[in-house]
């Protein structure tokens, strides 16, 4: 497979997980459980597209500028949860500007899944293509938590536990086959 088309289904693929794994956040913090009211929609939505931007950009760079992103991107992603989850529930819901905080800290893991695929690369360094890719990461986000919230209105915001769990499974189910692609793909070992 070509690096730049390689690098696109990466993205598409982990911007998946961490709306995977940003749902699970939100649902547990809660921070979902106000996107029904009209007036606390647009925080919500900035404060996670704002999360996974500036986080995207965080996990391009130690994937770009490390030699261990992985680890690199899940300390900084850990880390970023944790201080991110106790700001958002120290204060509790007072404001509306709360829910920014607690819809950036839901996106806390995109750093670590943006630091994987960006580590897959071609041997020289693309910075421009990294970028791109990390601004389609942000936009496939954003759209995939849409069509989540857009769903759970739908269903009269109820259903909230299923969405979340059917959009696991979903990563799973990925996941599994570009694992199984990636080991079939790989060359075998000549022998001597």
């Amino acid at each position: 497979m070509k690096s730049s088309l390689t690098r696109m289904v990466f993205t598409g693929l982990f911007s998946l997980f961490a709306t995977s794994a940003a749902a699970v956040f939100l649902y547990l913090l809660p921070v979902l459980a106000y996107i029904g009211y009209q007036s606390q929609i647009p925080d919500i939505l900035i404060g996670y597209a704002l999360g996974a931007f500036l986080f995207s950009i965080a996990g391009t760079s130690f994937g770009l500028f490390t030699k261990r992103p992985a680890l690199y991107g899940l300390i900084a992603s850990i880390a970023l949860a944790v201080i991110l989850t106790l700001a958002y529930r120290m204060t509790g819901i007072t404001n509306y500007s709360d829910l920014i905080i607690g819809s950036f800290a839901s996106q806390s893991f995109a750093v670590f899944f943006t630091a994987l695929f960006q580590y897959f690369r071609s041997e020289r360094r693309k910075i421009a293509a990294a970028l791109v890719s990390a601004v389609v990461f942000t936009l496939l986000n954003i759209v995939i938590f849409l069509a989540m919230a857009v769903a759970y209105l739908d269903f009269g915001q109820a259903y909230l536990p299923n969405i979340v769990f059917y959009l696991e499974a979903l990563c799973a189910v990925l996941g599994l086959a570009v694992i199984l692609m990636f080991l079939l793909r790989r060359p075998q070992a000549k022998p001597s």
